[in-house]
């Protein structure tokens, strides 16, 4: 079994690069195929164990190998059986695999989260007539629900508008997930240059200041996940 970590671009490794040992101790092989280079280890095992220690060991070899390469992350449990199957998927997404080398050189991912509480209005008390049956009872609170939930929503599109569209003009693209939760108000991603990030970090905590009512998180850098290109098909085993 071979089992994937990331792929880079030819032109940047060398053949003797080292890194991180692989899972289980494995040691980490390039494999090159037109130009890319998939970082893999090989195991007699047909699958991997999703267990902490494998995925802390599936970060760290990325992240050590993104220290000095733009590289594409695999997620976690891309395995293939062998050689030829990893190199025919090489051959036929090659154009999109060296598109997003390209598109992710020099650039680091910083991901930000929103969270807080949303302020609405005041709900009105539904009263209902003495005469009215409990199903309209329940259609008028639902009707209430629907109202203060739509009104959240406004609101929710009106704060990440105001932190997510001043940060796309720091980072070469941006990856927009708003999730309208209790307390999670916006999760982005964004493929910031690492010449850039100080400035990025900056404009996070001035947006802080002037939205005293959320807390707004930068994490990061970290290997460029949501900035892999769709690669068609599924042709790789996931263990």
């Amino acid at each position: 079994m071979i089992y994937v970590y990331a792929l880079l671009a030819a032109e940047s490794v060398a053949p003797t690069t080292r890194g991180e040992p692989g899972l289980e101790g494995g040691a980490v092989e390039l494999l090159a195929e037109r130009g890319v280079v998939a970082a893999i280890s090989r195991h007699t095992t047909p699958h991997v164990h999703a267990n902490v220690d494998n995925l802390w060991q599936h970060e760290r070899v990325i992240e050590a190998m993104m220290q000095t390469h733009a590289l594409l992350p695999a997620r976690f449990g891309t395995i293939f059986p062998d050689d030829e199957r990893l190199r025919r998927v090489l051959v036929h997404h090659h154009d999109a695999i060296v598109a997003g080398l390209q598109r992710v050189a020099g650039c680091v991912e910083l991901g930000v989260r929103v969270s807080g509480k949303i302020q609405t209005d005041a709900p009105q008390p539904v009263t209902v007539p003495p005469t009215e049956t409990s199903g309209r009872a329940y259609m008028l609170a639902r009707a209430a629900e629907e109202r203060r939930r739509r009104d959240a929503e406004v609101r929710a599109t009106e704060l990440t508008s105001t932190v997510h569209e001043p940060l796309t003009q720091l980072a070469r693209d941006g990856v927009l997930r708003p999730l309208l939760t209790q307390d999670l108000l916006l999760s982005a991603a964004y493929l910031v240059e690492r010449g850039r990030v100080d400035a990025f970090r900056a404009h996070i905590a001035a947006l802080s200041a002037a939205h005293a009512g959320v807390r707004i998180l930068c994490t990061g850098p970290w290997p460029p996940y949501h900035f892999v290109p769709p690669l068609g098909p599924v042709e790789a085993d996931h263990g």
